[in-house]
């Protein structure tokens, strides 16, 4: 898929051009597989600046006192995030963000870490392509201009755009830290924000204005999801047009561009989210493609967002657009909506001292005094992310499961789309699928209750998953990951040529890949962590994350590629657990990512406070290589024979607290059968299943096949005659343990 896209070239016209012409030409040519006409991509908040509007409003304009998140509540967020708050990385196609906000920023000016959770290190700006990038995705970055273009009337060396916020809006509502003490809070706690900046600087009307490039969604598709982009948010579309009786465009143009990078994010094992559009009509494009979660809109009463039902006269712009309201699936059999989360004037961060629309009461000026990065938007660009989030939490609780569908046909695997669609508000009612709210408002506890699953009936605490281990030889590196597409980033990447160490990882036999080609090496770990941060059990230690950063530079330190031995390919990824080892970890080069799962606090008395089962893991370096190791106490001989025995901070602890080793020692289901039951004993441990009996419950089913380690629980696997015999945790209806 991705050799496909390589071999697109964008070709422009002058104006004076037969646009159709020319389009006709280059598909009639033997050598052109095919050929597209460039989309004119629009973000979905309500917007006119796509038309050139120049309506300003006065600084603090319609103030409303503090909003309130309500599409926060009403999604159950805060129930959810008593279950787990989540981690994954997220990856965004949109106009770039405010790099300072405090909401989102990781460091302070002077390296203090403050919580944020955008991810400059997995972001990038494409937005003046094809052909550039940038590490600076910087929402507002002035356009360098002549003294006599209509955009400089002050003869300024570079202009400001006039407007900008929708991609620091999004960005807050999929993760602002809640700790900001700014009053707002993303969808998902702890996700790492990966913003792919898409739009440039331009000059319309007499003003700079931010502009989609559609040529740059394609690349940033593709980049995203191979640098570990786990859930990818579209709070963006274009109108397409399939000719009936079909419903999608892309399985009839299979080498759209648009449609080739919708593909290669869906055969990496992302879950692509896409706002449903703002005009009271059909479904756009990517929202109507069925590989894609569409989400519409809901105003403050849970109702179809739509500021002006049955005509125009209170859209922002009556006279020229339907562009007040959520779209749907406007007839049946075509494009479904999936689900709904907040449009009407949500709550988010904004970039500090600029409106996106004002018309539309979009900005800094709307919600809260201006300045203070804090404001009100409408649209379904604001439904997405927030859907977005709620995947962010589902794909930490369990990286393994898929994306799924929404519903099952037969021989079907459950899904995070499942999932969603069988947990909705509407759903638990009774109520079916709809044209207007499809499966409904997710209630975010009751999806992560069911990704968590039940284990004598009642929701499990936590989960193991495999911190996958890759090395790689030619930047002599170890580094670890709990995301099965941060290892396929390494695993992928020509330079380094990351492999994976340690053991096959029972049930996951390959990282997600496109069908009919090579398959990649197949994953292994050596420990198993833990995926939310609440203990299993009250009696053990507190859980800690395990924050992931990495370095690049030329090793030994300061030599440079003529210098014999220099190694330019030199990378190092580390596992922290502490804010102490990450502001020392940032003072000497290394970027912080995202949360890589979690283990046990160091406890005492040992060994008595270790949880049955668990070994010690420690984190130690090679100096010689410049690399850093994260290994388990059943491994420690291994490693400091090859040189792993330095403290990083030097002089710090290089035990960092208490993980799970491959171990799955349950005795054969029949004479003579292979040891094991396909559950590691840690994860059993965690959710409360035998370690000694591949059925707990004496059920006659297995309880790898009733509670999967990689995939969603179908049964409780200790509910059967024998289950009082778990030594799962019995939770009596008093509360008490």
């Amino acid at each position: 898929m991705r050799a496909r896209l390589e071999r697109y070239v964008v070709v422009a016209y002058a104006a004076e051009v037969d646009y159709e012409a020319a389009l006709q030409s280059l598909r009639s040519d033997p050598y052109v597989v095919a050929a597209y006409p460039s989309l004119e991509v629009k973000f979905s908040s309500v917007s006119l600046v796509e038309f050139g509007i120049e309506d300003s409003a006065p600084v603090g304009a319609n103030l409303l006192g503090t909003p309130t998140q309500y599409g926060w509540d009403s999604l159950n967020i805060g129930a959810a995030w008593e279950l787990a708050g989540g981690y994954a990385m997220i990856g965004s196609a949109d106009s770039g963000l405010a790099v300072a906000h405090p909401a989102l920023r990781q460091f302070s000016a002077t390296g203090q870490y403050l919580g944020g959770n955008f991810v400059p290190a997995s972001s990038l700006d494409l937005g003046d392509g094809p052909g550039f990038y940038d590490a600076d995705v910087n929402e507002v970055t002035p356009m360098p201009l002549p003294v006599n273009s209509p955009c400089n009337p002050n003869g300024l060396p570079a202009v400001e755009p006039a407007r900008a916020g929708h991609g620091t809006h999004v960005a807050g509502l999929q993760a602002a830290n809640g700790a900001s003490g700014l009053g707002v809070r993303g969808t998902c706690k702890h996700c790492g924000i990966a913003m792919w900046k898409i739009a440039r600087n331009v000059c319309i009307t007499g003003q700079v204005l931010l502009r989609a490039n559609s040529e740059a969604l394609e690349p940033a598709l593709t980049h995203m999801t191979d640098t570990g982009a786990q859930v990818v948010n579209l709070s963006l579309g274009a109108p397409r047009s399939p000719q009936p009786p079909e419903t999608e465009w892309c399985p009839t143009h299979l080498n759209d561009p648009w449609c080739l990078g919708l593909a290669h994010a869906e055969f990496r094992g992302a879950v692509i989210v896409a706002s449903s559009g703002n005009h009271r009509d059909r479904l756009q494009f990517p929202a109507m493609e069925s590989s894609v979660i569409a989400t519409g809109g809901f105003d403050s009463n849970h109702a179809l967002w739509d500021d002006s039902p049955g005509s125009t006269t209170f859209c922002p712009n009556p006279a020229n657009s339907q562009e007040c309201g959520s779209n749907y699936t406007k007839y049946l059999g075509g494009p479904r909506q999936e689900l709904m989360a907040s449009a009407k004037s949500a709550f988010s961060t904004v970039y500090p001292g600029k409106d996106y629309f004002p018309d539309a009461e979009c900005g800094d000026s709307y919600g809260t005094p201006m300045g203070d990065g804090l404001g009100l938007c409408t649209g379904t660009s604001m439904s997405a992310p927030q859907i977005a989030g709620i995947v962010g939490i589902l794909r930490s609780i369990n990286p393994l499961v898929i994306a799924g569908k929404p519903v099952l046909q037969f021989g079907d695997v459950v899904g995070i789309r499942t999932v969603l669609a069988q947990t909705t508000v509407e759903a638990q009612n009774g109520q079916p699928w709809t044209q207007t709210f499809g499966h409904g408002r997710p209630d975010a506890a009751a999806a992560a209750a069911r990704m968590l699953g039940k284990v004598q009936e009642r929701i499990v605490k936590n989960r193991a998953t495999p911190l996958f281990r890759m090395y790689s030889a030619n930047s002599k590196d170890h580094a670890d990951t709990t995301s099965p597409q941060g290892a396929l980033a390494l695993l992928i990447n020509q330079e380094s040529a990351y492999q994976p160490q340690g053991s096959f990882v029972p049930g996951y036999a390959s990282f997600p890949t496109e069908p009919g080609t090579t398959p990649l090496t197949a994953p292994r770990a050596a420990i198993y962590v833990l995926t939310t941060e609440y203990k299993p059990r009250p009696e053990w230690p507190a859980l800690v994350p395990l924050y992931q950063m990495d370095r690049s530079r030329n090793y030994p330190a300061g030599c440079t590629p003529q210098t014999p031995g220099c190694n330019t390919a030199n990378r190092d990824f580390i596992l922290v657990t502490t804010t102490v080892h990450i502001e020392q970890a940032y003072a000497d080069g290394y970027k912080l990512r995202n949360i890589q799962g979690y283990i046990y606090q160091p406890c005492t008395v040992e060994p008595a406070c270790i949880p049955p089962g668990a070994e010690k893991v420690y984190r130690a370096c090679k100096v010689a290589d410049d690399d850093c190791a994260t290994f388990l106490e059943s491994e420690r001989t291994t490693f400091e024979a090859v040189g792993y025995t330095a403290a990083y901070p030097s002089g710090s602890n290089k035990m960092l607290g208490y993980a799970y080793p491959y171990s799955d020692n349950d005795p054969p289901r029949f004479p003579g059968g292979p040891i094991g039951d396909g559950l590691i004993d840690g994860f059993e441990r965690v959710i409360g299943t035998k370690i000694d009996s591949w059925d707990s419950d004496g059920d006659v089913i297995g309880d790898a096949e009733e509670f999967s380690m990689v995939g969603v629980a179908v049964s409780d696997p200790c509910s059967g005659t024998g289950g009082r015999n778990c030594p799962a945790d019995v939770i009596f209806q008093n509360g008490f343990q």
